[in-house]
């Protein structure tokens, strides 16, 4: 019996396939050793233990681990597939996610969770409440050390000076923090009463995420009756959080950009609409004295009787309509006014003190940027309760 010849080709892909078949996304706990990242972006290091080694290779790492740090001699757990590198018959790991030590415990119960709490409806669409287009009040629970509090705090200020921003400074990350979290949303639920809620978070590790993929916090958000926007970590991030919320921002910047209407847009809106109701009155007008004419040159204009009734029908019908009309346009305009008398108490400076921001002034002017600051200049900082001066001792960049 002749027996089949194989090219070294075909045994190496046999190999990479029988590999992808059975060793498929694995877990792999051991010491990265030669670790480097070369200029394509892609990082190739050793994973050992005390008896063996294994090459391992993770494309565009550079992409996707922007915020770890991996170093030789540390400890790890990879999410790996097994495979051959069929060019150089070469057996290796092809890496999608890195871990610290534990980190692959922690990627296996948040998978366990997320199936046990799909399953049971909590990630489903026909739950999600509608986000607000114009909100009043937005509850933000986050920490007020991190960076993200300030990006949410321009943004809204820049967009939406009108919104009454409540921050709960809330620790987003530890033991303590799942407990905290759920008594930040039962606060904003039932005593501020807000129209929105904000969480949020920079990026990390599925570590320092975990306080969002808590089971008792994923279902207090489910449970909350005000509308959940999650902004935990980068875009690449995804937590339960991410799931059960009403709306998962990419960023924490994102999620501002979403809940506040623009107050410019907000005003060209208001502009639209009033022109468009000002039209629509006048074609209305035209229409109904174009059927009047009409009406009276075919029936009553030959009927002297009918054309007495007419005039005073009609008068009776040209006053009530202009009566009607008249109160409709005041009560419109009324509401336009107290409408926009809000909008403009929410812009004043001393509204906007109050919410615990201060007024800069160098030489008598407005200060926006930083940039016309310099050593010792002097400024005015004017906050609700007064004001002082102040010399600059250093600028940062």
């Amino acid at each position: 019996m002749e027996k089949t010849v194989f090219t070294v080709s075909q045994i190496n892909n046999q190999i990479n396939s029988i590999l992808n078949n059975s060793l498929k996304s694995v877990f792999v706990k051991g010491e990265i050793s030669s670790f480097n990242i070369y200029p394509s972006g892609h990082a190739y290091f050793t994973l050992k233990d005390k008896n063996s080694e294994i090459p391992c290779v993770f494309f565009n790492y550079t992409n996707f681990n922007k915020n770890k740090k991996i170093y030789d001699k540390s400890t790890v757990t990879v999410d790996a597939d097994l495979g051959m590198y069929i060019a150089k018959g070469k057996l290796q790991l092809y890496i999608k996610n890195i871990y610290q030590i534990g980190g692959g415990e922690l990627w296996l119960e948040y998978m366990r969770l997320k199936n046990k709490l799909e399953k049971e409806g909590l990630f489903s669409g026909k739950y999600k409440k509608k986000i607000p287009f114009l909100s009043n009040k937005i509850g933000l629970i986050t920490s007020s050390k991190g960076s993200v509090i300030q990006d949410i705090i321009n943004i809204l200020n820049r967009r939406a000076p009108y919104l009454d921003l409540i921050l709960v400074d809330t620790p987003v990350q530890g033991e303590k923090s799942p407990e905290l979290i759920i008594d930040a949303i039962d606060y904003l639920n039932n005593i501020r009463k807000t129209d929105l809620i904000i969480i949020a978070r920079g990026g990390g590790s599925i570590e320092d995420l975990m306080p969002f993929n808590n089971e008792k916090v994923i279902r207090k958000i489910f449970e909350s009756k005000v509308p959940v926007i999650s902004a935990i970590g980068h875009e690449t991030d995804f937590t339960l959080c991410d799931f059960v919320s009403d709306f998962r921002a990419s960023t924490p910047s994102e999620a501002a950009e979403i809940c506040s209407a623009d107050i410019s847009t907000i005003t060209n809106n208001i502009n639209e609409i009033n022109q468009r109701l000002y039209l629509q009155s006048l074609n209305l007008i035209k229409m109904k004295k174009f059927e009047l004419n009409d009406y009276y040159y075919k029936t009553i204009s030959k009927n002297p009787e009918l054309f007495l009734s007419s005039i005073d029908n009609e008068i009776a019908y040209r006053y009530d309509r202009f009566k009607t009309f008249i109160f409709d346009k005041i009560n419109f305009y009324k509401n336009q006014i107290s409408f926009n008398d809000k909008l403009i108490e929410n812009l004043n400076i001393e509204t906007i003190k109050k919410r615990g921001f201060a007024i800069i002034k160098k030489d008598g002017k407005f200060l926006k940027s930083s940039n016309k600051l310099n050593k010792n200049d002097v400024i005015l900082i004017d906050m609700k309760d007064g004001s002082f001066n102040s010399r600059i001792l250093s600028k940062n960049k």
